[in-house]
């Protein structure tokens, strides 16, 4: 009676073990069925995102195309109207590159077809960024690199480590020390072995202070990330006027 017992009690433990098991498979297909159901919305998203930027791109191709067809044969009676449409486009181009943003969104507001020649969404982001740096924040410019790390990658561009320091010095300038270290772990660690002088002398401005790293940069191109005044004066001029 015994025997029996024990055999009956070690069937039924194998048979509990083998439910646990496949309540445990099961739970693991659902997660992995989740995540991979969590990815294609996110693909998806990202796809619609991606189709109304191309949307858009080749509408503003046709309306260029189609302003430059409008011209006709050379000499025509169409070529004054066309030439002052544009000569409106480059006035509009300059004033965005330039940084009269308010400007140039006035004369294409008077004009709803010159909007389509010339690139508004860039010059515009390219000014906030501008403003925030101005105010020295560095997220925009940040959020911006992230969106293009793999081009400036291509370009050996300095311009994310430059804003890293940046925001590094501000937390040296505010006195807050071990905050700065924790920052410098997390964020400028990877650029070690890439621009080893540079992070050695922004570290020691933890010892000697903010003014220690601009006296190593002495004699070198100003590429500080907040010195936007000196590069793009064009909004702080029309606000003058």
């Amino acid at each position: 009676d015994v025997d029996v017992d024990v055999d009956v009690d070690v069937d039924v433990d194998v048979k509990e073990d083998g439910q646990r098991t496949k309540e445990e498979e099961d739970e693991s297909w659902r997660g992995e069925i989740d995540s991979m159901l969590s990815a294609l919305g996110g693909l998806k998203r990202k796809l619609e995102e991606s189709t109304g930027v191309e949307t858009k791109h080749i509408d503003r191709c046709k309306a260029r195309v189609e302003h430059l067809m409008s011209l006709g044969s050379f000499g025509s009676d169409r070529a004054l109207s066309w030439n002052k449409k544009r000569m409106k486009r480059l006035v509009v181009d300059y004033l965005l590159r330039q940084g009269y943003h308010d400007t140039a969104l006035h004369a294409v507001s008077a004009d709803e077809e010159l909007g389509h020649l010339v690139e508004l969404e860039i010059f515009k982001s390219a000014q906030e960024i501008v403003e925030s740096l101005r105010n020295r924040d560095c997220g925009l410019a940040l959020e911006w690199c992230k969106q293009h790390r793999s081009k400036l990658r291509r370009i050996k561009s300095k311009l994310e480590f430059k804003l890293r320091i940046r925001e590094f010095i501000c937390l040296v300038q505010a006195g807050k020390v071990m905050d700065a270290v924790r920052y410098s772990q997390k964020h400028l660690s990877r650029w070690a072995y890439i621009h080893m002088p540079e992070l050695q002398a922004t570290m020691a401005t933890l010892v000697y202070g903010p003014c220690f790293q601009q006296h190593c940069n002495k004699g070198e191109p100003a590429e500080n990330a907040m010195d936007v005044d000196d590069q793009n004066q064009g909004p702080q001029k029309e606000e003058e006027q």
